[in-house]
């Protein structure tokens, strides 16, 4: 379950994506905007909560840091096998479903940075489930 955030919220309206940590952003999506500084690769997602179906737009990155010391593989390794997975979505008006995962619909921008500058791959840009209307679940 992740931090409510209601004094943003309130003040500014609804986010236009949240980062890993979903924490609400009101700006325009970009890799460098994600909470991690050192990320080497970065998407943008759309979710829907597995309970009530409300979609968001989330960040997830990736550095090899964290590949090495953990042991993460990269996200664009996750796509390609078709298990990338945020995880619990943000907080929002349904307390069933902030307390269960999330479904993951759509990667849709994916950048991978070269030196310095980041480059997007559209070709991982792919639908990641297309039917699901949250009736199922």
């Amino acid at each position: 379950m992740n931090q409510e955030y209601a004094d943003l919220i309130s003040r500014l309206g609804p986010p236009l994506w949240w980062d890993e940590y979903s924490v609400p952003r009101y700006v325009s999506f970009a890799p460098s905007m994600c909470n991690n500084i050192y990320a080497d690769e970065a998407c943008l997602l759309k979710i829907a909560c597995q309970n009530c179906g409300q979609t968001f737009l989330v960040a997830m990155s990736w550095s090899m840091t964290e590949g090495v010391l953990q042991k993460r593989p990269r996200l664009s390794e996750t796509i390609r096998a078709g298990w990338i997975h945020w995880g619990d979505p943000p907080y929002h008006d349904d307390p069933a479903g902030n307390t269960e995962n999330c479904e993951d619909l759509r990667v849709m921008e994916f950048w991978q940075k070269e030196r310095f500058d980041w480059e997007r791959m559209p070709e991982l840009e792919i639908v990641l489930q297309d039917h699901w209307s949250g009736e199922d679940w």
